[in-house]
């Protein structure tokens, strides 16, 4: 039996040569022979990387960017269909914000305000993905980050994905998550 394995990502035609060789009389071979193969191309999933610079938010500051550092890469794709920032219900309260910027020309950005999910939609460079997440801030109206409702809750995570442009092959990353840690203030007392 042969086996062959190709390298990785490899596709194309692949040619085998090979010889017969008598088991009893080592000099006698046949004449070399050719197997080809065809190998087909299969569409790679693309990876998403970001930084693993920590991020901290400070109740009552300034809104903070997720993803400074993000970059994508896909083995076998140089353009990307989609973008989807996915803030985690578990985490996430109706005072927490994601802001996001507009849809550069030809992208589409679609959002919900009953979930604060982001997705931009269209043909996107791996810049297009990197300048579209260093721009993604989060900042909250909560002046109670540490309080008792939330003393289990004092971080926020999101997770991001996005899609090559493969058409019917369309394959989307594994989610990459990032964990924004609060930092609640000492707020003076007042007097009512």
């Amino acid at each position: 039996s042969l086996t062959f394995t190709p390298t990785p990502d490899f596709s194309g035609v692949a040619t085998i040569d090979y010889v017969i060789v008598d088991p009893l009389r080592s000099t006698a071979t046949s004449s070399i022979s050719k197997i080809t193969l065809n190998v087909s191309s299969v569409n790679d999933r693309p990876e998403l990387k970001i930084s693993s610079q920590s991020v901290t938010y400070t109740e009552g500051g300034q809104s903070q960017v997720i993803f400074p550092n993000a970059s994508v890469l896909d083995k076998d794709d140089i353009l990307f269909s989609e973008l989807r920032i996915t803030p985690s219900a578990a985490t996430w309260t109706s005072d927490d914000e994601l802001i996001s910027p507009s849809a550069p020309t030809g992208i589409v950005k679609t959002s919900d305000p009953a979930t604060p999910e982001v997705v931009y939609t269209g043909v996107m460079t791996a810049a297009d993905i990197s300048s579209l997440l260093a721009k993604i801030k989060f900042e909250t109206q909560s002046d109670d980050l540490t309080g008792e409702t939330r003393s289990s809750n004092q971080s926020r995570t999101i997770a991001v994905t996005v899609k090559d442009n493969k058409g019917d092959e369309t394959l989307a990353s594994t989610p990459v998550t990032r964990t924004i840690t609060l930092k609640d203030v000492n707020d003076a007392p007042a007097i009512t």
